[in-house]
């Protein structure tokens, strides 16, 4: 029901609306409603009342999620806050509040599970998977944070596993005779590696953290394939991945190369 309200068929919304609409806590069913249907005005009555109602659910999923959005907002108004009265021309304003910055995540950090479940849902080959099932696959999955340029796989190294890029960005390279030439460049939600593990095949490129360094999660091959058989929609995302891929025009001359599947 959850999954099919932010579908973008209208059909399938529709039939999840309707479902929601049959809940027996008519209150909840009226404020899910407004807000999925983006009526403004349940911006300013509905919204914060109808996270709070679903922090209470009995799925467990529901409740992480609201909790999760309930203190986005939170933070949000902090920030804010913060903004404005750093700028008061009052000391006493100024003072009013503790200073307030954005936690940075660094390599000690460990993200949270339902952090990791909303950064696998970023990736389109996941993107289809129930939270549930994104829960099973964070499981498995290792985090890692790389520092600026450091080296994430070798070339002709074993390709094992699949790395997707929560934040930062990697570079695949290869050596020439002046130093390193540049393939391709891959962001937050894309994934590296993908296809070596499909084809059991060793690593066609180096491939390092971008400037800024790289946040990243890793799944080994086995659990990758294993899933794959399991979700036919996930093949189909790949597949649409791996055609992306080879669309991608890398060489500025114009002289040919596509952007490698690692």
């Amino acid at each position: 029901m959850a999954k099919g309200a932010i579908s973008g068929d209208a059909e399938v919304k529709a039939e999840a609306l309707e479902a929601i609409e049959s809940l027996e806590d008519r209150v909840l069913a009226r404020r899910l409603v407004a807000l999925l249907e983006g009526k403004d005005e349940a911006v300013t009555l509905y919204r914060l009342q109808a996270l709070q109602d679903l922090a209470a659910d009995h799925q467990h999923w529901l409740r992480a999620l609201a909790a999760r959005a309930i203190y986005e907002e939170l933070e949000h108004d902090l920030e804010s806050a913060a903004e404005t009265v750093a700028t008061d021309e009052s000391p006493v304003v100024r003072t009013a509040i503790p200073q307030h910055t954005p936690s940075q995540r660094t390599a000690t950090e460990r993200m949270s599970v339902v952090e990791m479940v909303l950064a696998l849902q970023q990736a389109s080959i996941f993107e289809n998977l129930d939270p549930e099932e994104l829960e099973a696959l964070a499981s498995v999955c290792e985090e890692r944070v790389f520092g600026p340029e450091e080296l994430v796989y070798a070339q002709d190294s074993a390709a094992d596993e699949l790395t997707l890029i929560v934040a930062g960005r990697a570079v695949a390279r290869v050596e020439v005779e002046n130093g390193y030439r540049s393939l391709a460049e891959y962001g937050p939600g894309e994934p590296i590696g993908e296809l070596g593990v499909l084809r059991h095949a060793k690593r066609v490129s180096d491939v390092v953290a971008g400037p800024d360094g790289m946040h990243a999660i890793v799944i080994a091959g086995d659990d990758f394939l294993g899933l794959l058989s399991e979700q036919p929609a996930m093949a189909t995302a790949l597949l649409a991945t791996l055609a992306e891929r080879l669309a991608r025009t890398v060489d500025p001359t114009g002289a040919g190369g596509i952007a490698p599947s690692l």
